[in-house]
């Protein structure tokens, strides 16, 4: 066996330890709730995985996996597994928006790198920010902070919901506020 074919088989086995770890911390997760976000991510055969999505979801799960590269080696389903648990992590962190990006359907993305004047006030004002900038110590993830929340409320996401049918295909609105609290909430737990 030479050296890339023992680090493929390396990542593998990393993959599928950290999957079930989630599973076992997460979990359980319904098949039948798995089926249904599989069919409805990929309503219009654009495929289950966003890069936009896939990026704020693999950013959660790195420290588990223990790199970057395991990651890249898990199926369609344990994806959505990974939307399911980060689902449930911004729902016990209080968050009412997050959860409907990490696992709603984006129907128009827009990627952008800066917010209003307005948004981008509340953000630097926040005590969460300045937290942030202390525990980093670098513009990169401030910018990046940035990006995603802007891209958030650029884009335009539907919502996709197993368990409240009355959300399931209802456009999610724009609420700048609350998206550029909750994203500083989200850099805090990836940290």
């Amino acid at each position: 066996m030479n050296t890339r074919e023992a680090l493929v088989l390396q990542n593998n086995v990393n993959g599928e330890q950290a999957m079930q770890l989630i599973r076992m911390s997460f979990g359980p997760f319904d098949n039948n709730e798995i089926e249904f976000y599989r069919r409805r991510l990929n309503v219009d055969n654009s495929g289950v995985i966003h890069t936009f999505q896939k990026d704020l979801i693999f950013n959660i799960f790195y420290k588990y996996f223990g790199d970057t590269m395991s990651v890249n080696t898990i199926n369609e389903t344990d994806y959505i597994i990974l939307l399911l648990a980060a689902k449930k992590i911004s729902e016990q962190s209080k968050c009412r928006y997050l959860p409907y990006v990490f696992i709603g359907r984006i129907t128009r993305y827009v990627r952008k790198t800066k917010l209003n004047k307005k948004e981008k006030d509340k953000m630097i004002t926040s005590p969460d920010y300045r937290l942030i900038q202390q525990m980093y110590r670098t513009s990169k993830v401030l910018d990046q902070m940035e990006s995603y929340a802007a891209t958030i409320l650029y884009s335009d996401f539907e919502m996709i919901d197993y368990k409240n049918p009355q959300n399931d295909g209802v456009m999610l609105p724009k609420f700048p506020e609350l998206v550029v609290h909750e994203i500083q909430k989200y850099v805090l737990w990836i940290s």
